[in-house]
């Protein structure tokens, strides 16, 4: 199809663009012909139903109908069947027009600038849609970006807070073992000193019990000199009592209360 509209392009160039008509046996056998108009087109030689124009509108309906089938299907093999059916019927087309009609060569330069026009419209309309989708997805990259260094930042905040207050802790947690050894320090020196002084006592104790009996001894064996027993007289206004000093009333004191 091409390499036939190309030949046709060639032949309408060396002939000045010149409309191409094809050799009409009824039009030279008869001369009432030339004297028919055409009401499609306003031009003699042919009728109505072998106008160009007529033609080609039926044409572009198939044409239109065809490409909106193509477009709709999806699978390989009916896209290769509907384009073979596209060339089988330009094809028709074409012989159709050089069987019944006339070709203008200025009409032809017509259509093929509508369809480059249509051609170059979807091409722009494909590059923008391209730039609004790469638009897209760089802005979507961007913000996806944003958010997840957002959540970073936040993450790593907290981590920071988690490693302050564990440092806290373990701050705290020396301070109390610290505490509690000097505690524990202090408790055994003060049952030390504890110790020491109830063994002082008990030597104390020991000393006095001892120094104690053996002066009730001294006293039991003792026979008083001056000894005045007799009529009216009263032992106990002569009774030496014994005096014991401060320290070792205390010491007796203490030893009471443990015995109660």
């Amino acid at each position: 199809i091409t390499r036939k509209f190309k030949r046709f392009l060639t032949n309408k160039k060396k002939f000045g663009g010149k409309p191409y008509k094809k050799r009409n046996i009824h039009k030279e056998e008869t001369s009432k012909i030339e004297d028919i108009i055409c009401y499609e087109c306003n031009k003699p030689g042919h009728y109505n139903n072998e106008c160009l124009r007529l033609n080609r509108k039926e044409q572009m309906k198939i044409k239109k109908s065809l490409l909106a089938t193509w477009g709709d299907s999806d699978d390989s093999s009916s896209e290769e069947k509907t384009q073979e059916e596209v060339a089988q019927i330009a094809l028709m087309a074409i012989e159709e027009e050089e069987d019944n009609a006339e070709v203008s060569y200025n009409e032809l330069v017509i259509i093929v600038e509508k369809y480059s026009s249509i051609i170059s419209s979807l091409k722009k309309k494909v590059k923008s849609l391209t730039d609004e989708n790469n638009q897209l997805l760089t802005k979507n990259t961007s913000t996806l970006n944003n958010e997840n260094k957002k959540k970073i930042d936040i993450l790593s905040k907290e981590n920071e807070i988690l490693k302050n207050e564990n440092s806290n802790n373990k701050n705290e947690i020396d301070v109390l073992n610290i505490s509690l050894k000097l505690s524990t320090v202090l408790k055994e020196k003060k049952n030390g000193n504890l110790k020491r002084e109830v063994d002082s006592l008990q030597k104390s104790f020991s000393i006095f019990s001892n120094s104690s009996k053996n002066l009730e001894n001294l006293l039991g064996l003792q026979t008083c000199v001056f000894d005045e027993a007799g009529l009216g007289y009263d032992e106990m206004n002569n009774v030496k009592h014994y005096q014991i000093s401060l320290k070792e009333g205390k010491i007796l004191k203490k030893i009471n209360l443990k015995k109660k």
